[in-house]
C-alpha cells in the first residue's frame, strides 16, 4: 500500500482498466478500515501481530523461487529491505492506534516528495521544473501542517507518521539500489525478500504473543489473542485475504495503467479512505486541519496533472 507518483512511460491518454481500478479502491478502503477496527480492539503490543499475518500471506507465494533458485541480491540488502518494511507496517498501524484514518492517509502523503528530493540527493535526479517544485513545497507545508496539529493531541502518532515516511523511501531507495548494483529486477527484489521478511514475521509473532503483563490489572498479550471473538478473527482473517489483493491489483495495474492513471488512483484511494472515516468514524475536520488538509489534496492533483504533460511538452 505504498503511495508513489510513477513517471509517465508514454504520452498517451489516460488508460484504465476500470473494473481493476475500483477494486483496487475499494481493497484499500477497506483493508484501511477493518485494521483500524481490528487495532482498537487490542492493546498496542498485541495489535501488532498484524504484521506477521500479512507478511507470512504476501511472502508465502514467492518463497518457492528463493527456495528453488538462486539468490540475486545480496543477502545485507535483502536483510535491511526486510526490516524496513516490517518497520514500516509496524508504524503504520501505530498511526491507525493511536489517531485517525484521515490523518494516517494525509501524512503518507509526505512520502511523495521526500521521494523527489532524496532522488534528486542521492540519484542525481533532475529536480521538477519550478512549478512543479512549487506544489511539491506547497504539499509538505501543508500536510506538515496537518502533522503539526495533530502533534499537539497525539504526539506519538505524529512521530509513527514520520516514521513511515522515511522508511517508505528507506525502501525505494535500497530497492533501486539492490537492483542497480546487483543487476536485478524489482522483481527479482521482491521474490529474494520474502523468505526473510518471513523469517522476521515469524519472529514478531512470537515476541508478541509471549510478552509478559507489565502490571496485575493487565491482559497478556497470549490472553489477549486466546480471547478474542469470533467476529474479530474474521476481520482479522478477511484482513489478510485483502491483503493479497491489494497488493495483486496493485502489480497489475502498475503494468496496465499510464503514470497519470496510476498517480489519480493513488489519490483517488486516499480521498475515498478520508470520507469512508468521517463516515464511519465520525471524523472531523476543524479550521486550520481542514484548509491544509484540503490544499494537500489539491497540491497532490496538481501536480499529477502537471507530471502528465511532461512527455509533451
Amino acid at each position: 500500500m505504498a503511495v508513489d507518483v510513477p513517471m509517465l512511460k508514454v504520452a498517451e491518454p489516460i488508460s484504465v482498466p476500470w473494473p481493476q481500478y475500483i477494486a483496487s479502491i475499494v481493497c484499500t478502503t477497506s483493508i484501511v478500515l477493518i485494521n483500524k477496527t481490528i487495532l482498537s480492539r487490542f492493546s498496542f503490543v498485541t495489535g501488532n501481530f498484524l504484521i506477521p499475518l500479512h507478511f507470512t500471506i504476501l511472502n508465502v507465494i514467492n518463497i518457492k523461487r528463493f527456495l528453488l533458485q538462486n539468490s540475486v541480491v545480496k543477502l545485507q540488502y535483502v536483510l535491511i529491505a526486510a526490516f524496513l518494511a516490517l518497520l514500516n507496517f509496524g508504524s503504520t498501524n501505530a498511526v491507525l492506534k493511536l489517531s485517525t484514518v484521515s490523518f494516517q492517509q494525509i501524512s503518507r502523503l509526505l512520502t511523495i516528495p521526500a521521494g523527489v528530493f532524496v532522488d534528486a540527493y542521492f540519484w542525481s535526479v533532475p529536480l521538477p521544473t519550478t512549478r512543479r517544485l512549487v506544489y511539491i513545497c506547497g504539499m509538505i507545508f501543508s500536510a506538515g501542517t496537518v502533522l503539526y496539529e495533530k502533534q499537539k493531541v497525539s504526539p506519538l502518532a505524529a512521530v509513527a507518521s514520520l516514521v513511515v515516511v522515511a522508511t517508505q523511501v528507506g525502501s525505494q531507495m535500497i530497492a533501486k539500489y539492490s537492483c542497480r548494483t546487483c543487476n536485478a529486477t524489482s522483481e527479482e527484489f521482491v521474490q529474494d525478500c520474502a523468505f526473510p521478511m518471513l523469517l522476521m514475521a515469524v519472529a514478531t509473532s512470537t515476541i508478541t504473543a509471549m510478552s509478559r503483563k507489565t502490571s496485575d490489572d493487565e491482559v497478556s498479550s497470549l490472553d489477549e489473542i486466546r480471547g478474542m471473538s469470533t467476529d474479530t478473527a474474521g476481520l482479522i482473517a478477511l484482513s489478510c485475504l485483502i491483503a493479497v489483493l491489494v497488493n495483486y491489483l496493485a502489480a497489475y495495474l502498475s503494468e496496465k495503467c499510464t503514470g497519470l492513471s496510476y498517480a489519480l488512483l493513488t489519490l483517488s484511494k486516499t480521498m475515498c479512505a478520508v470520507l469512508a472515516g468521517m463516515l464511519i468514524y465520525g471524523e472531523t475536520f476543524e479550521g486550520t486541519t481542514f484548509w491544509a488538509s484540503l490544499s494537500t489534496f489539491a497540491l497532490f492533483a496538481l501536480y499529477t496533472l502537471d507530471e502528465s504533460k511532461l512527455v509533451r511538452s
